[in-house]
């Protein structure tokens, strides 16, 4: 990783999250009350108003929902990665439980396509934190 790129601030809210993915786990946030899971955290359930909240680690194992294919070097800290890709992926584990990430490896950003089944994948950033990203699955 480039050391200009910007710094997640964990607040009270999301250092759960980073703290699992320094473990290199991935969590969203479960309603106690009706079990819906959240990303990004929120302070109270979205869809039964229960402010019990608690972590749950998913898979990591989704779809690309959406994608946009970044050319620009303008964006501070990833001037030097253009061509990338940046993915919202919608998880496994339940319809609209989206994460935002990059899509990393090999792949020519030409092939990249809605539907594209992708993992989570930790990369080490060589500063106090992990940041999960994504890789396509490989199919046999």
């Amino acid at each position: 990783m480039t050391a200009n790129r910007p710094i997640p601030v964990p607040t009270p809210l999301t250092a759960g999250f980073w703290d699992a993915a320094r473990e290199r786990r991935l969590v969203v946030r479960e309603c106690s009350g009706c079990g819906r899971l959240f990303h990004p955290p929120p302070s109270q359930c979205f869809a039964c108003g229960s402010s019990a909240m608690c972590w749950r680690e998913v898979t990591g194992r989704g779809s690309v929902a959406e994608f946009t294919v970044m050319y620009s070097p303008r964006v501070r800290g990833f001037e030097d990665a253009v061509p990338y890709v940046c993915v919202l992926v919608e998880l496994d584990e339940q319809p609209e439980l989206m994460l935002v990430g990059n899509l990393l490896g090999d792949r020519p950003v030409e092939s990249v396509r809605i539907g594209l089944r992708v993992r989570t994948r930790f990369v080490d950033t060589g500063q106090d934190y992990v940041l999960p990203q994504f890789e396509a699955e490989v199919t046999a």
